[in-house]
């Protein structure tokens, strides 16, 4: 667990550490089940979800930062030992293999994607292997049918539904720009629930 928690800093990722055990039902407080397909189920921890920070400690809210977990099928087990073995990579501790957890970071504005850090899991949620990476990748030229996509667009419209509990979790503050733009985007949806109210108490009447 200690080592989930450095893995989040060295990255720039702060958050708490995962309180479950593999074998325990994911708990639902903390992870967001967006699907499963026939080889893996795919979740992301809302509980400790934020937007990055820029040198200036201004918050991005163009940026998600995210961990995610998956969950592997035996045949996905077998199929990331066999690749491994056919790498020359090696498989210790792969015998225990449970899925994998993905740090994400996703750009909503250049609609790219990057895996800061990739770590197998064992079934007690350790670290077997890990790797890091600076490269992203775009996802809006994936088909609306990618699994991948649909995961990071579910991870997107949930940031969007909750962006203030975001904010408030960022360990940044907002540009004068953004806060106002926020302030008034806050005053229309105001006055367009008091219209809709309203207009529903009129047509009772």
């Amino acid at each position: 667990m200690k080592r989930l928690l450095a893995a989040f800093l060295a990255i720039g990722l702060y958050t708490a550490p995962i309180p479950v055990h593999a074998d325990s039902v994911v708990p639902k407080d903390v992870y967001e089940w967006v699907q499963s397909t026939a080889r893996q189920s795919y979740y992301f921890n809302k509980e400790v979800m934020h937007y990055g920070v820029d040198s200036e400690g201004y918050i991005n809210l163009d940026e998600i930062v995210v961990p995610a977990l998956h969950q592997y099928d035996p045949v996905q087990r077998d199929d990331v030992i066999s690749k491994r073995r056919w790498k020359g990579l090696s498989t210790d501790g792969y015998d225990a293999l449970y899925g994998c957890a993905e740090y994400l970071v996703i750009n909503t504005k250049d609609k790219t994607v990057r895996v800061a850090r990739h770590e197998d899991l064992d079934n007690d949620w350790g670290v077997i292997t890990a790797d890091t990476s600076d490269e992203g990748r775009s996802y809006d030229s994936l088909s609306d049918k990618d699994v991948d996509k649909k995961f990071y667009q579910a991870i997107i419209d949930y940031a969007d539904a909750n962006q203030k509990e975001l904010i408030e979790k960022t360990k940044g503050k907002l540009r004068p720009a953004d806060e106002k733009r926020l302030q008034q985007g806050d005053k229309v949806k105001k006055n367009t629930a008091t219209k809709d109210k309203k207009a529903k108490e009129k047509k009772k009447g």
